[in-house]
């Protein structure tokens, strides 16, 4: 004789999301999402910061050009003088608030990597990934604003980097 019971398959998805890893590549953020807001967008009271130097070039005939760039390294100044009598100087000019993506990308071992990253889950993650995100966007913020001395902020964070950051 047989049992007639039998289990039913479950009928919702697992909740998952994408780790660090997976936004490292900015096509992989959400659509509806800008990579290069300030990370206190998300993290209200993060301190991450990166360098921003100054690059000045002078061509022989005395025009100049200047640019910026950012980068995560305190040693980038330089000076040089190409073949043609081109002189490139790069100096430090100043630390800067990090975006979200550097937020990401150069600082991976940091808290704000992480809530960035559920954060981007929140907002769907990539665009038709499908993945299935148990808290709003302003859940996660609401989490972080707890402050990092707090068992709902470390909950939260231990939460985000041991189950949903699994695709």
């Amino acid at each position: 004789m047989q049992s007639g019971v039998h289990s039913k398959p479950p009928t919702t998805n697992p909740c998952n999301g994408y780790s660090p890893g997976k936004y490292k590549n900015r096509a992989n953020w959400p659509s509806n999402c800008n990579a290069d807001a300030p990370i206190t967008s998300v993290c209200g009271s993060s301190t991450l910061k990166v360098y921003k130097y100054k690059t000045v070039v002078t061509k022989p005939n005395k025009t100049t050009t200047t640019s910026y760039f950012r980068s995560y390294q305190s040693n980038a100044a330089s000076s040089s003088t190409a073949a043609d009598g081109t002189k490139t100087v790069i100096t430090y000019h100043s630390m800067v608030v990090a975006t979200l993506f550097e937020a990401v990308d150069g600082f991976p071992n940091s808290d704000e990597c992480h809530w960035v990253c559920a954060w981007l889950n929140a907002l769907g993650g990539p665009t038709g990934s499908g993945i299935m995100f148990p808290y709003s966007t302003s859940e996660v913020i609401a989490f972080y604003n707890l402050g990092k001395s707090t068992t709902g902020y470390n909950n939260a964070l231990n939460f985000f980097k041991s189950y949903m950051e699994n695709l």
